[in-house]
């Protein structure tokens, strides 16, 4: 099962189906090209390894049943292991990579600003760099994509995968969508991009 599926929209003259490679991120500011290159890794490595795992657990749901017990045995163990995953792991494991960018993506932009990391060594998210942003007009509220479909799981999932409370992440997992985990990071990151530009940042 794919979790970052492609979306049909016809919308506001847009008609066709897309996918997250369709849409990018910083895509008029050279100072943050770097941050876009790193957002498409984000990416390729978050389809990477979507497709590869759905791939190898159809492959095994789709396999002949073979005359040896054994190795019928080997198979289903496999299968069974690899769909323990697939609730467990995969959409946690890609939503809190998507998670992190974030984290750095906000760090970058903060660095344009101001010139400099923040001056702490383990400076908070909020506190530390995204008010600060926000003192200087140049981050808002977080969109409702991203509200919706990012901050609202943010902590559930993010701290079960870090810290191994993995047993609670299939019931944290079960409502977001992949695919809106992308979205809304992408509007938050395309809101400040207009505003860097309405203040001249190139």
């Amino acid at each position: 099962m794919h979790h970052i599926r492609p979306r049909f929209i016809n919308t506001g003259g847009i008609h066709g189906e897309f996918t997250i490679e369709d849409y990018g991120i910083f895509l008029q500011l050279k100072s943050l090209s770097h941050v876009r290159d790193l957002w498409e890794a984000t990416v390729s490595q978050s389809l990477i390894l979507d497709n590869a795992h759905s791939n190898e657990l159809e492959k095994l749901s789709n396999a002949p049943k073979p005359d040896d017990p054994e190795l019928a045995y080997l198979l289903e163990e496999r299968e069974r292991i690899l769909s323990l995953s697939n609730d467990t792991l995969i959409k946690a494991n890609i939503f809190s990579l998507v998670s992190a960018f974030f984290e750095y993506g906000m760090l970058e932009v903060y660095k344009l600003v101001f010139g400099s990391p923040p001056p702490y060594a383990r400076p908070d998210l909020v506190r530390d760099i995204i008010n600060p942003l926000k003192a200087q007009g140049l981050v808002g509220e977080p969109p409702d994509d991203y509200e919706d479909n990012v901050l609202a799981y943010r902590d559930s999932i993010r701290n079960g995968f870090s810290h191994g409370r993995w047993s609670e992440l299939p019931q944290a997992t079960a409502h977001i969508d992949l695919y809106d985990t992308f979205i809304g990071t992408i509007a938050y990151f395309s809101e400040i991009e207009n505003l860097l530009l309405e203040y001249g940042y190139n």
